[in-house]
Formats: structure tokens, C-alpha cells, sequence
């Protein structure tokens, strides 16, 4: 995120998902963000109100010194479908 010799700064990023027909459902997952939980048990059907709509998740004041990690952690074995991500420095 950083180039080398910049200060750390701090980010807005915002996650897009979608639970689209055709694909198996997904497991409820967590959110990790610079190794922290952010969000706990997303679902991302139920919490969009069915297949084919969009579910976006917005965090705030990320501290990043060098990388930003992004982690999608799920509870079992199907993988959640991440289908953007938008990165703002603050």
C-alpha cells in the first residue's frame, strides 16, 4: 500500500459480495483486517436478502504501515466469493 520511505497512513476499504445463483451457497465467514476480526458469522445471502444482490461491508481508519492484509475466514469447507474491493486513503 505504502512505497518505500512513505509515512503510515490510514485507510477506508470497503469489501462487494454477492451469493450468485449457480454457485454452491457459501458458509457464513469472518472478516480479518490487518490480522484483526472485523466482522463475525457474515452471511452473505441472508444479510443481502437473497442470491443476486449485492452485500457491502465498509471499515474505517485501517492503520497500514506496509501491506494491507485481507483475510475471509470460513466456518466450513465452501469458500466465500469476494467480487470487489475499493481501498481509500483517509
Amino acid at each position: 500500500m505504502l512505497g518505500e520511505g512513505d509515512k503510515p497512513a490510514r485507510y477506508q476499504v470497503t469489501l462487494h459480495f454477492a451469493q450468485l445463483d449457480g454457485f454452491p451457497d457459501s458458509a457464513p465467514f469472518d472478516i480479518r483486517l490487518q490480522g484483526k476480526t472485523v466482522a463475525s458469522d457474515v452471511d452473505v445471502a441472508a444479510a443481502a436478502g437473497g442470491t443476486n444482490r449485492e452485500l457491502v461491508r465498509t471499515f474505517d481508519g485501517l492503520a497500514v504501515e506496509d501491506t494491507l492484509a485481507i483475510e475471509l475466514v470460513p466456518h466450513g469447507n465452501d469458500l466465500p466469493t469476494l467480487c470487489g474491493i475499493e481501498v481509500r486513503r483517509e
